[in-house]
């Protein structure tokens, strides 16, 4: 009999255990992280969750030039816009310098010059894209070689890091610094857009992406003019803009 009661009080006590759910994993994670005195505001996205998308011209053909003028463009279509940060370095007449893609379609071509002006001809360059299951950022050269089928892309440089390697020009007690913008890959699903809240060169800029974010591979984007929205925060700045990277659910 104590047996049976003895059980029977474990079952009902079991039952009575609330049950947790397990959070559920938005894919999307807003942090301010330092490096050497430098503040980043590092937007890291789970593509498996979220979906990260290029922007360059409204349907009329004329540029979204901010991200302002993206974020309402997106609400006005039911799309819920996470965060928005501009892309590769753009010309005067706000077109992208090198290769941008969206959904597919090449809306400026590939960049293989290899000498010029300007931080993006500072080699190797580079190019972010997005390929049917993976996000993957190669060398100018390897990515007209390897030709991928990317959805998404944009083009600039230099590359801040090359298969786990720092940029051989960057010098850790550079005095360019600048605010600065970059984005790099951890794995081929994970993506972090990073923006230095503080003036940075280029060599501890790196240094946080390979380092604290993990990024085999990262990319620089542009320098003083850039910026990043984040919808209901305080980061909330703009600019005038070619190419747009948006995050988007």
């Amino acid at each position: 009999m104590q047996k049976i009661l003895l059980t029977l009080i474990c079952t009902i006590s079991y039952l009575l255990i609330p049950t947790v759910a397990a959070p559920q994993n938005t894919g999307f994670t807003i942090r301010t992280l330092e490096l050497r005195g430098t503040q980043f505001t590092v937007v890291s996205a789970d593509l498996r969750f979220v979906q990260l998308k290029m922007f360059w011209k409204q349907p009329s053909g004329k540029p979204f030039s901010s991200l302002e003028n993206l974020a309402t463009y997106l609400s006005n279509n039911k799309i819920q816009l996470l965060a928005a940060m501009n892309a590769g370095i753009y010309d005067t007449n706000q077109a992208p310098l090198g290769l941008h893609i969206e959904r597919g379609k090449v809306l400026h071509p590939l960049k293989t010059r290899r000498k010029g002006y300007g931080n993006f001809y500072l080699q190797p360059n580079g190019v972010f894209f997005l390929e049917k299951n993976a996000a993957r950022i190669l060398e100018t050269l390897e990515y007209q070689k390897q030709n991928p089928k990317a959805l998404e892309a944009t083009q600039s440089g230099p590359m801040l890091v090359r298969n786990g390697k720092l940029h051989t020009a960057f010098q850790a007690n550079s005095l360019n610094r600048l605010p600065r913008n970059a984005i790099g890959v951890e794995n081929s699903h994970t993506v972090h857009l990073v923006i230095a809240t503080d003036w940075v060169n280029f060599y501890d800029m790196a240094t946080f992406m390979r380092d604290t974010l993990k990024c085999s591979n990262a990319l620089y984007l542009d320098g003083s003019i850039s910026a990043m929205r984040i919808p209901k925060t305080r980061e909330n700045e703009d600019g005038r803009f070619g190419g747009m990277i948006g995050i988007i659910r």
